[in-house]
Formats: C-alpha cells, sequence, structure tokens
C-alpha cells in the first residue's frame, strides 16, 4: 500500500528536480520568445501554449523522457512558432493557409446568418459582444466582425467613417 501511495523516493525525489527543471526553462522560453507567444492568439500561436503543458507533464512524469528530451521539444516548437511567425510577415500565402480571415457577422443592420452558421456564433452571442465591447446595443452598432484570433471588434455608428471598407468580409 505504501508503494502504490508514495512509490520511490529516488523518482520522487528526480520528478521534484525535473519539475523545477522544466518550469524555470518554460519561463526563460517564454520571456525570450516574446509577447506573441501568448498574446490573443490566432491558430498558428495558439499550438505552442497548448502544447508545452502535456509535454511539461510527460518530461517531469515519464521514466522514459529526460529533461534534455523534454527541453528540446519545447524549444522546436518555439523555433517553429518563430519561423512561421516571420514567414507570416513576409508572404501573405503563409497567413492565408494557417490563419483565417476575419468575418463579418452583423452589417448594417442585418445579421449575416450564413457567416455566423460557419463560424458557430449565435445572436446572443454578437448582442452580448456588442454590450461588452462598445457598452452598447445593435441599434447604435454598424458592424461586427469576428477576427482571426477569435476576438470580436465592434464598429459603433459613431465610428461609423469606415464601415463601408468591411464589405470585403462579407
Amino acid at each position: 500500500m505504501t508503494n502504490i501511495l508514495f512509490g520511490n523516493l529516488n523518482i520522487i525525489i528526480s520528478t521534484f528536480f525535473l519539475a523545477l527543471m522544466i518550469y524555470f526553462s518554460l519561463l526563460i522560453i517564454l520571456k525570450l520568445s516574446g509577447k506573441r507567444t501568448f498574446s490573443n492568439l490566432n491558430g498558428l500561436d495558439l499550438l505552442v501554449p497548448v502544447t508545452f503543458g502535456p509535454i511539461s507533464a510527460t518530461t517531469i512524469l515519464s521514466k522514459d523522457i529526460s529533461f534534455l528530451n523534454g527541453l528540446v521539444a519545447l524549444l522546436t516548437l518555439i523555433f517553429i512558432q518563430y519561423i512561421l511567425s516571420k514567414l507570416d510577415s513576409k508572404f501573405k500565402i503563409i497567413r492565408k493557409i494557417f490563419i483565417s480571415k476575419p468575418t463579418l457577422l452583423f452589417y448594417k443592420g442585418e445579421f449575416l446568418i450564413e457567416n455566423m452558421r460557419n463560424t458557430r456564433v449565435s445572436k446572443d452571442d454578437i448582442e452580448q459582444q456588442v454590450r461588452l465591447k462598445a457598452g452598447t446595443f445593435l441599434e447604435n452598432t454598424s458592424a461586427v466582425l469576428l477576427e482571426s484570433n477569435g476576438q470580436f471588434s465592434v464598429i459603433t455608428k459613431a465610428n461609423n467613417e469606415n464601415v463601408e471598407k468591411l464589405v470585403k468580409y462579407i
């Protein structure tokens, strides 16, 4: 029974030190990788933080994965994200492949039902975002977009001068 609860003391001590090393390595890696790694995330940027958890846990808890193996896996993910973000800023084709473009959901008093269906957004979601983002209601709103990072943008009638430019997102 004691083995089931407490396990091997050497393994527990090893796990403790691996957890410390992975934790501080993650802090350093995230600091060096920049804000883009964990800001409002788009599809490209979301993969790194989502995969950090399982890799860290496996490295900490598995007897078969060394600290160096886990560190190399984490650094590889950061490297891939860095290269893709550099390519994304230089080549539009990368953005087209990996990052969705904004989608217009509400425009000039009309819900764009097909866009809403494609993005799985309801009228209630849009009304809530208008209240949260702009502190107003739909009747005072010219447009609502779902941005590529999953955030909503609300253009009120007070800021109506550029609303015609949004037609390209229909």
